[in-house]
């Protein structure tokens, strides 16, 4: 028989937006960024009482449909643990549907949120909640950052998924350009081939082993890291105006990708590339160009999940 939670008990959490694939680090790269969403859950007597603001508000469910709320379960489950009710509260600032892990944050959070109820005294077991993220999401390129922080490679042995974090050089910076478009990630799966040429499958090995060497070591070497011929040429026509801004940013010298399935536009740079990437920037997005529609995010290098302590 499992535990009841006791009525009252409560969590928050915060989880990061994450960009993945990162150029040509399909399905295995990911990156945590310092943009965040909050969430709390407690304990109720039966029921699910939901209260959303932000980003999805107004769209998203408010029953245990929601992705966080049937992820909590889920987690309650895996800890043998259950609750009588639960509410919930988020306010969502990482946009959904462009690329930037939202999905991936809700899983982290729910589960997140499940260990903060059952082990509000004991820190949150990334491995155990790494394992069954990816097992909900079905990969590791966004989940491992936004369980563990940073850069994460994830891979599969032996039907295990496994992940480890490399090192982020302290120089590199991060700007996400986030357009008013969506784009689910089922339909960009749709038109990638199955079959892709050998000089393009050798070019991607050499360039994602390279983009790890270059986060950990010499970003220098970021603009030839980030060049992609598995899935963005694909995709093409899913975004064009995307794809034109990483043509654009890369006919500059900058070291610009699809992040994730798109649309946004994730753009890694050095410090002293910084003059460069704002007066690049300035013209691409201003008001008449044909990129006006994208919004700049300066960001950073962001941490994993975390729980909040409960005075906070």
């Amino acid at each position: 028989m499992r535990e009841v939670l006791p009525l009252g008990r409560s969590a928050t959490v915060l989880t990061p937006a994450t960009t993945a694939n990162l150029g040509p680090g399909f399905d295995a790269l990911g990156l945590a960024l310092d943009w965040v969403d909050q969430a709390s859950a407690s304990v109720i007597e039966r029921g699910f009482e939901l209260s959303l603001t932000g980003d999805g508000a107004g769209t998203l469910p408010l029953d245990e449909n929601h992705l966080v709320i049937s992820t909590i379960l889920r987690g309650l489950e895996a800890l043998d643990v259950e609750a009588g009710g639960l509410a919930f509260t988020a306010h969502n600032t990482i946009p959904l549907a462009r690329g930037l892990g939202s999905s991936s944050a809700a899983i982290a959070a729910g589960l997140a949120l499940a260990w903060g109820l059952a082990h509000p005294d004991k820190p949150l077991d990334r491995d155990w909640a790494f394992t069954l993220a990816v097992g909900l999401e079905g990969h590791p390129d966004n989940v491992g950052p936004a369980i563990y922080g940073g850069l994460t490679i994830g891979w599969l042995t032996d039907e295990v998924w496994r992940v480890v974090g490399p090192q982020v050089h302290e120089d590199i910076r991060v700007c996400a350009l986030v357009p008013n478009t969506v784009l689910e990630t089922t339909t960009a799966r749709s038109v990638m081939p199955r079959e892709i040429p050998l000089s393009d499958a050798i070019a991607n090995t050499a360039h994602a082993a390279l983009l790890v060497h270059a986060f950990a070591e010499e970003p220098r070497y970021l603009f030839d890291a980030t060049s992609d011929r598995l899935h963005q040429e694909y995709r093409r026509g899913l975004y064009p105006s995307s794809m034109g801004l990483v043509d654009a940013l890369r006919d500059q010298g900058l070291a610009a990708c699809i992040s994730g399935a798109g649309p946004t536009v994730v753009l890694l740079h050095t410090e002293g590339q910084g003059a460069l990437v704002d007066l690049t920037l300035d013209g691409l997005l201003s008001d008449n160009s044909e990129f006006s529609g994208f919004r700049r995010h300066t960001l950073g290098i962001g941490e994993g999940v975390q729980i909040l302590p409960p005075s906070q």
